[in-house]
């Protein structure tokens, strides 16, 4: 309850509050956020907002979460870059991975670049079921997503 009571006033430094560090407290617009690490190496995000804040549905408050999502997963293997709202879903396999990207926006997503911890062979699912090469590389740029459009991608690893 201390670590509320004190992160509601702000914080600015690191702060020690029963067994938990305190790492973090930011606000956009009248929504909050706190983040800690327990010293078992255990990760924890608080995300508060005023009942009649619309702010948690902003552009700066999405690229926020995604941000926090990726700390609390100790890294994404890949990262989302957009200037419109690109939601994902991750799958892991044995020696691969699905990415679903959903486009959340109500126009053609033209500009998403996606980026990856290492180099990978992307390939689309097509309409036919079939998986179609569409690139390599550590950065790559998905083809337009039609408004409240989906698409599927597997990748992998490229060998080093």
């Amino acid at each position: 309850a201390g670590f509320f009571r004190r992160a509601h006033f702000g914080m600015s430094q690191r702060m020690e509050v029963d067994g938990a560090t305190a790492l973090s407290h930011t606000a956009v617009g009248s929504v909050g956020t706190a983040i800690y690490t327990t010293s078992e190496g255990g990760r924890a995000a608080v995300l508060a907002a005023n009942p009649w804040s619309k702010d948690i549905r902003s552009f700066a408050k999405s690229e926020q979460i995604l941000r926090i999502l990726d700390w609390l997963c100790d890294g994404l293997p890949v990262r989302v870059h957009s200037d419109c709202r690109v939601g994902l879903s991750l799958w892991r396999g044995e020696k691969d991975w699905v990415l679903f990207l959903f486009n959340m926006d109500f126009d053609p997503a033209r500009s998403v670049r996606l980026s990856f911890q290492q180099p990978m062979h992307i390939e689309q699912l097509a309409a036919s079921g079939d998986w179609v090469p569409t690139g390599e590389g550590a950065e790559w740029t998905v083809p337009v997503l039609a408004d409240f459009d989906c698409a599927a991608f597997r990748l992998t690893p490229l060998v080093q």
